[in-house]
């Protein structure tokens, strides 16, 4: 981890990038479809730590999906 509190990782197959206060999933095979994914990924990056240093019970997180088309 770096001073702002910053991970890009893979989870579950998918890029994963952690900020405070902001999840950012990329989609690259367009398979995201509905909440059931995003919420097992973030479920899965709180319960490894990636956010111990920002999360309380009244934190909000935002969760952006991105779609990645080929370039």
């Amino acid at each position: 981890m770096n001073a702002i509190g910053l991970y890009d990782t893979m989870v579950m197959g998918y890029r994963v990038k952690v900020q405070p206060y902001k999840i950012s999933i990329f989609d690259e095979d367009g398979s995201i479809e509905g909440s059931q994914i995003p919420n097992k990924l973030v479920k899965y990056v709180i319960g490894e730590g990636f956010c111990d240093e920002w999360l309380t019970d009244s934190t909000r997180i935002k969760v952006n999906v991105y779609r990645v088309k080929d370039v």
